[in-house]
């Protein structure tokens, strides 16, 4: 078991992991609890969804820099047989987890950016965490109005407007501290900020939203450029990503359900010349929120239920 407890700067620090951030705030002149549930997030609500999906562009043009940070104590029910790292004790840890500048917000008409820098005290390193660029442009669709837009960005599902799979699923933070999961399927982690991707969605008004993209893995000396650490395996060619989902409601109630998917051919040494392994990842994810009052809402979401396949074939 680890018990960790998570103190996190208040002010011009947004709470948790790349959640509310100020200068989505200061740009549209409304208070963090119009886009997200209870003013914290990640989760979003309707309204945050379309900020998101309008290329983070709603408001006035301004500087575009928040701040965050987390600390925490760990404590697990056994010691550690070694300590975590040369700074860190085999119990009883506590830590500056992240601080993290976001560069998040409107550069004009239609064009946003979610950009985050991290700096680990941990690790004692500093990299370039989450990165999205996002353009959006209304049209007329069978007479009704709907939104096209691109993303470019470094982790699929970093640039999904429902919040809830991947890079926004729950638990929203952890400890770094703990006893981590060593692999993830694609779409849950498993090849974020070692990739480069982009997509094209489409947002309707009758609640229906499509995207599809593709993922290219960064070679390890562009990924050191920016702090990142090259880890085994990168991805042959492009590997396509696709998002389909459905959101409504009506009143104080709504919802949302969708699907989400991606594959890839897994070089793992890097070198291209070994075998590839080939992986497909599916998932099913819902969300439903009643909104008690204008602060304070009944939210519960289903996380993506990803089913990783994999086999190993002969690379070409």
């Amino acid at each position: 078991m680890i018990l960790a407890a998570s103190c996190v700067a208040s002010g011009t620090f947004a709470p948790f992991r790349a959640s509310a951030l100020p200068s989505y705030a200061r740009q549209t002149g409304e208070d963090c609890a119009a886009c997200h549930v209870g003013g914290f997030g990640p989760q979003l609500t309707p309204h945050g969804r379309e900020f998101k999906i309008n290329g983070y562009s709603d408001g006035k043009t301004m500087i575009p820099l928040s701040g965050m940070a987390v600390a925490n104590f760990t404590k697990t029910r056994a010691d550690r047989a070694d300590p975590i790292s040369g700074h860190d004790g085999r119990n009883d840890n506590v830590a500056l987890q992240e601080a993290s500048v976001f560069v998040a917000g409107r550069i004009t008409k239609g064009l946003g950016t979610f950009i985050q820098t991290t700096y680990s005290e941990i690790d004692r390193h500093t990299a370039l965490d989450h990165f999205e660029i996002r353009y959006a442009h209304p049209i007329k669709f069978a007479g009704d109005d709907a939104v096209v837009g691109v993303s470019v960005n470094n982790n699929p599902t970093l640039q999904d407007p429902f919040n809830s799979v991947g890079a926004w699923s729950f638990p929203y933070t952890s400890s770094d501290l703990g006893f981590e999961s060593i692999s993830a399927p694609l779409i849950q982690g498993g090849v974020e900020h070692q990739v480069l991707g982009a997509s094209a969605y489409v947002s309707l008004a009758n609640g229906l939203y499509a995207e599809v993209g593709g993922y290219r893995s960064l070679k390890p000396s562009f990924l050191a450029t920016f702090g990142i650490a090259s880890e085994s395996g990168s991805i042959k060619g492009v590997a396509p990503y696709w998002r389909l989902a459905f959101a409504g409601g009506s009143g104080k109630q709504n919802g949302s359900i969708g699907l989400i998917g991606m594959t890839a051919k897994i070089n793992p040494d890097r070198d291209g010349l070994a075998q590839t392994d080939n992986y497909a990842d599916f998932g099913i994810d819902g969300s439903y929120q009643y909104q008690l009052n204008r602060r304070n809402m009944f939210t519960a979401t289903y996380p993506t239920s990803t089913k990783a396949r994999s086999c190993v074939t002969q690379s070409r």
